[in-house]
């Protein structure tokens, strides 16, 4: 089965782009493509939080909440991104 992952691009709270994610998700699942799975990728639920140039990472990756945002979106074979803020 593919596997198409359809990411947020805004935590913000004011953001539209998982609106819009739920409804491209319901209109790729109305297709009937049997062997597509579609997923809401939502960055926000990973606790990642707004640009701090404050935060040093000294070139290491950083994994917040435990979480690193890219290990689900990994397994899939295509990707989405809405860039809506």
């Amino acid at each position: 089965m593919t596997k198409i992952g359809i990411v947020t691009g805004s935590i913000r709270d004011t953001r539209i782009n998982l609106q819009v994610a739920e409804w491209l998700k319901t209109f790729a699942d109305q297709k009937g493509l049997s062997d597509v799975q579609f997923e809401i990728l939502d960055i926000k639920e990973t606790g990642l939080q707004n640009f701090n140039p404050s935060i040093s990472t000294n070139g290491r990756r950083i994994y917040i909440k435990g979480t690193d945002p890219l290990v689900k979106a990994s397994k899939g074979n295509g990707w989405i991104y809405l860039c809506y803020t």
